[in-house]
């Protein structure tokens, strides 16, 4: 843990949390067969003026390709 006082405790803290709700979002989910990676790419091809290639979205999504596909596959 942090110094008392100091951000350290207060980050600390923040990222346990962050990391419980996604655990927590996705298991709830996956049972809809989905997840955080893919909603928040669908979003992007939603919100997108023209169709994706797949290449183009893993650079907005700041991915590597493969694991944009790996999205897309059960």
């Amino acid at each position: 843990m942090g110094v008392p006082g100091s951000s350290d405790i207060l980050v600390d803290e923040l990222f346990a949390t962050t990391q419980r709700l996604q655990t927590f979002v996705n298991a709830r989910l996956r049972v809809h067969g989905a997840s955080v990676a893919r909603l928040r790419a669908l979003r992007m091809l939603a919100s997108s003026p023209e169709p994706l290639r797949m290449r183009d979205l893993s650079e907005m999504l700041g991915v590597a390709a493969r694991t944009t596909t790996a999205l897309w596959t059960p």
